[in-house]
């Protein structure tokens, strides 16, 4: 949280220390110096105020469309907790980093996935915004709002489309690739400078996004093991009796 909420306090107290050490160094040219630095610490401190009412519009939208018709039990609310738990942790367990953002995981989507799968499209929207709020706290690298919500609204929140499909693989290669468009559009909209000199933002955004297939295949292959889709299937299966 450090970096959302308490970095707005200590951008207003170095202001008004620059102020007395501007005007003690240099009279002349404080009051410009002091007012540029206003500016550029103003600037940081909308950005903070715009991340938090993103994400409070963005928690309240999704409670308008799910509370309405869905009914959480709380079998279902500790099992949420459960699933975005060993989701985080798995986070942690990285086979690389992306320098601007982005790893690859040991399967830390997976969880996601078979909750939204089990409980459904809904239930999972809740849990992956959930689970992406975590990973915003976690390692965050945010330049912008809506860059925000794409890497850490849209792009988690779309784990939950694989309850939205009969066959859970199906669905979790839709849900990856839908989570990689998220990546893609926020790298192209909003990291271009990164990009190699003569290489278009689009194709270098869709490089590095690619991170997302291999975190899939690994989480695609997890799935297939025998005994993780028999436990899958036969909770399913009880599910719908």
């Amino acid at each position: 949280m450090r970096n959302w909420f308490m970095e707005a306090g200590d951008v207003i107290s170095e202001s008004f220390q620059d102020l007395g050490q501007l005007f003690t160094t240099n009279p002349l040219t404080s009051i410009k110096q002091w007012s540029d630095t206003m500016v550029e610490n103003g600037q940081q401190m909308v950005i903070t105020v715009l991340i938090v009412l993103a994400v409070l519009l963005l928690i309240a939208i999704i409670y308008m469309v799910v509370s309405k018709k869905v009914r959480w039990t709380a079998s279902q609310l500790a099992i949420g907790a459960i699933c975005i738990a060993i989701a985080f942790i798995l986070s942690y367990l990285r086979l690389f980093k992306m320098p601007q953002g982005g790893s690859v995981t040991l399967a830390s989507m997976l969880p996601i996935m078979v909750f939204a799968y089990l409980y459904g499209f809904k239930k999972g929207l809740v849990v992956g915004i959930a689970y992406g709020l975590l990973q915003a706290i976690q390692d965050p690298w945010i330049v912008h709002p809506i860059q925000f919500m794409l890497d850490y609204g849209v792009a988690f929140m779309a784990l939950a489309l694989a309850g939205l499909f009969k066959k859970i693989v199906p669905g979790m290669i839709i849900a990856g690739i839908v989570r990689y468009l998220a990546h893609a559009v926020s790298g192209f909209v909003f990291f271009s400078e990164y990009a190699p000199e003569g290489q278009h933002v689009l194709i270098y955004s869709a490089a590095y996004n690619s991170f997302v297939f291999v975190d899939l295949a690994i989480c695609i292959v997890v799935v297939l093991v025998p005994p993780v889709m028999k436990f899958i299937m036969d909770r399913k299966a009880k599910m719908s009796i």
